[in-house]
């Protein structure tokens, strides 16, 4: 799974590895792996929440790649 700033996507925030095998690991951009870990932390269950519900909070877009 791969996440962008709002309208950027020539910059990745963060990118998901392992949905398929349960054993997820997240690698963050610049500068967002210099956030606190609770923001991260929350920022990643955002965004796996919208990518299984295929939904996002009204301000957000979701875009899904199968594969």
């Amino acid at each position: 799974m791969r996440v962008y700033p709002a309208g950027d996507h020539s910059v990745l925030a963060l990118v998901v590895s392992g949905l398929n095998s349960g054993d997820m690991k997240a690698n963050w951009g610049q500068p967002w792996r210099d956030y606190p870990a609770q923001w991260r932390d929350d920022f990643e269950e955002r965004a796996y929440r919208a990518y299984v519900s295929r939904t996002a909070e009204p301000h957000a877009s979701v875009r899904v790649c199968e594969g």
